[in-house]
């Protein structure tokens, strides 16, 4: 689940990506999948740039000299793990957080957000009474990662350099060429030239 990486670290655009999965075929997805991305670090994060990597695929988590957790913890099937300087926070989809290492964070209490209807929620933007939680100004860097590694799963092991201002990677032109398609003439979007 990226989403949680994407509003705690305010992420942007990716600037590079890589991948793997299994194989593809004109049938199925793949069934396993690793997508590491660079992203450039924030005001939130240590460095000129952060790595994100998502695992994807039944079973399919990383090794705990990865993510530095005690080995009895057992991942949720679904979230998101941030591993900073002093520790790391699970992330489970639709649970509570889990600060670790538990002896020097057992105390602390993390302060839930109420929940939202997203539902309701996109009514309420609807009327002007609210707005949503994933509007376009924060749902597309998001977006663009996930589609990013989709185009990266199809060029396994390739490093993409990815330039958002500019819309393209950079540095291979058959991934570039994934990331449009034809229009049929006279339906073309006005953003293409």
């Amino acid at each position: 689940i990226l989403d949680p990486v994407f509003s705690a670290l305010k992420l942007t655009s990716p600037t590079s990506v890589i991948a793997e999965a299994t194989a593809m075929n004109r049938e199925i997805w793949y069934k396993q999948s690793k997508v590491s991305y660079t992203f450039p670090g924030t005001e939130l994060t240590a460095g000129r740039s952060i790595n994100v990597t998502l695992y994807d695929g039944e079973g399919h988590l990383p090794s705990a000299e990865t993510h530095g957790l005690p080995s009895s913890y057992k991942l949720p099937g679904s979230g998101s793990v941030l591993i900073g300087e002093k520790g790391s926070l699970v992330i489970p989809h639709v649970a509570a957080p889990k600060l670790f290492p538990e002896d020097k964070f057992g105390g602390m209490t993390i302060e839930l957000l109420q929940a939202r209807d997203h539902y309701v929620s996109w009514a309420d933007a609807c009327r002007g009474a609210d707005h949503t939680t994933s509007h376009f100004d924060y749902a597309v860097p998001p977006t663009e990662a996930v589609l990013l590694g989709t185009v990266a799963i199809r060029l396994p092991s390739e490093q993409l350099s990815y330039s958002a201002t500019e819309g393209k990677v950079t540095n291979n032109s058959k991934a570039n060429s994934l990331l449009s398609k034809p229009y049929r003439k006279g339906y073309e979007p006005s953003w293409i030239v």
